[in-house]
């Protein structure tokens, strides 16, 4: 994650704030690898039908994905 320093150092904004919500959701297979395959990296086709089969077959075709979403506010002076 980048710093935030740049823009606590920037005398144009005031204090930054964070605001932060945790959220689960039960995901299928299909789905699970469709959201995976947003965020970056390498992105192995092989794997994401590994992940699908455990999935399906090992957990019952569902996984709890626990997400934490922030979000940095800071007013412009």
């Amino acid at each position: 994650m980048a710093s935030l320093e740049p823009l606590r150092a920037d005398r144009r904004f005031g204090p930054v704030e964070v605001h932060r919500h945790r959220f689960e959701r039960a995901l299928d297979a299909a789905t699970f690898v469709a959201v995976t395959r947003t965020y970056g990296g390498d992105h192995q086709p092989e794997a994401y039908r590994a992940i699908s089969r455990a999935i399906d077959e090992e957990l019952g075709g569902w996984v709890t994905k626990v997400e934490d979403v922030a979000i940095y506010l800071a007013r412009r002076c």
